[in-house]
């Protein structure tokens, strides 16, 4: 809450990552209405099941065994899933896949955000 309290107006927020759960997605809507905040654009990346793996796999930790990957999966489609449909709902949102380069991903992105905006 301090984050989006405390921001400029003439900045943006960016929450990576976060939140997880529908209660703090319900929890951050609320707080962005109250901070006057309330038009925000969601963008959602998302890769294939097989690509999380070789990400995974690439990142090298231990805790990125297979059952750690379908336990978060799981939890993905238990969790974050109510989520997304929260945050398409309420906001802006676009989908972009997060499959190619960095440099592919932030035009997408780009794209998507200035598809948003007001001309």
């Amino acid at each position: 809450e301090r984050k989006i309290r405390t921001a400029p107006a003439t900045r943006g927020l960016l929450f990576n990552g976060h939140p997880k759960m529908i209660g703090e997605a319900r929890l951050a809507a609320g707080w962005l209405k109250r901070y006057r905040r309330s038009d925000p654009i969601v963008v959602y990346l998302h890769i294939t099941g097989a690509e999380t793996v070789r990400r995974a796999a690439k990142r090298g930790r231990e805790d990125d065994g297979r059952r750690a990957l379908m336990n978060r999966r799981a939890y993905y489609r238990k969790e974050v899933a109510q989520v997304v449909r929260f945050f398409r709902k309420q906001y802006r949102f676009a989908r972009i896949s997060g499959m190619g380069t960095e440099a592919a991903v932030a035009a997408r992105i780009d794209a998507a955000i200035k598809a948003m905006l007001p001309a």
